[in-house]
């Protein structure tokens, strides 16, 4: 218990009254919250996907031997369940992306206009599933 003192008095829980009771109540639900939304928020991070998006064909030619595919930056992926998008993620510079997601089977689309590949991804419980996606320019 903390004492409080003003001009040199001690005021002890007494003299406090209801109002000490309050304080503490509020102390209480701001805990209680707090430790709530860290729950919250770790509760999808231990599971979800990471990998990276490639364009395939990324090139109007290509050579024999040589990668035709190239890193898709600035992609938007949606996830989606039952009819709604539950999550969506972009990626970065070098066509890569990580998002936490709850172990569940989700659908999966972007908004580039070309035809993502696969178009479903089952999230395993406990850790993060590496997948690469490829999005159809349509080169030929």
């Amino acid at each position: 218990m903390i004492d409080h003192q003003e001009g040199g008095a001690r005021l002890g829980p007494a003299l406090l009254g209801e109002k000490g009771k309050s304080v503490k109540s509020i102390a209480a639900a701001l805990l209680l919250a707090l430790l709530f939304l860290v729950g919250a928020g770790s509760s999808g991070s231990g599971s979800g996907v990471r990998g990276t998006v490639l364009l395939d064909p990324g090139y109007p030619t290509c050579q024999p031997g040589t990668p035709c595919t190239r890193p898709a930056a600035d992609v938007l992926l949606r996830f989606w369940r039952d009819g709604r998008v539950v999550a969506h993620t972009r990626t970065d510079d070098s066509g890569r992306y990580r998002i936490a997601l709850h172990p569940r089977t989700y659908r999966v689309s972007s908004t580039s206009g070309a035809v993502l590949e696969p178009t479903r991804v089952t999230v395993p419980t406990g850790r993060y599933r590496r997948m690469t996606f490829r999005l159809d320019t349509g080169i030929r």
